[in-house]
């Protein structure tokens, strides 16, 4: 079974309205969830650039504008449909068996499917219902009395939170085996 660990940057919340500006996702095995296959890294480029200034959400303008993020869009020349192939190529059915559908996984990966169910209903389909939410574990590991959690850097960057999501996994997998190994 294959994990798909992915970051998507957007203009703002809602997935009905708002645009995606940055998609960076690996590969990995779920028998191997933290060794990574390449990076794919897309900056999507086709925005005005007084739509990215003027946005109505002034958190994000500012985020994003001090990140860097409006400005690679400003100069890239990739596409949703860059995108779009790129992901197509990864999911790639290998079975019949819906049990072996590629399942998204990052922090609050959900916030992730519902924009790529937009942006490309047919990927939707070939995506597991299953998620590996970072979040979600790291709230189990809370529950079960993990003190010290990985701490967001917050660089709203896609492919710098696919790695912090990867890592933010991998301590709290450490953590779990040696609390329950006791």
């Amino acid at each position: 079974m294959k994990l798909i660990w992915i970051d998507i940057e957007t203009t703002g919340l809602r997935a009905g309205l708002d645009q995606i500006l940055e998609v960076a996702f690996a590969e990995a095995a779920l028998e191997t969830p933290f060794q990574l296959g390449p990076m794919q890294h897309f900056v999507i480029g086709h925005y005005d650039a007084a739509m990215l200034d003027h946005l109505p959400d002034p958190y994000v303008r500012e985020m994003h504008t001090k990140n860097g993020l409006f400005d690679d869009c400003k100069k890239s020349q990739a596409t949703l449909a860059d995108v779009e192939l790129a992901l197509m190529h990864v999911t790639e059915p290998t079975s019949a068996d819906e049990e072996e559908l590629p399942i998204l996984a990052g922090a609050s990966v959900h916030f992730d499917a519902r924009f790529l169910a937009r942006a490309f209903p047919t990927l939707d389909g070939r995506l597991s219902h299953r998620f590996y939410d970072v979040s979600a574990v790291k709230l189990f590991c809370r529950s079960h009395g993990m003190l010290k959690f990985p701490k967001n850097k917050g660089s709203h960057r896609a492919a710098v939170d696919v790695l912090e999501a990867v890592n933010h996994a991998q301590q709290c997998a450490k953590w779990l085996r040696e609390s329950f190994s006791r």
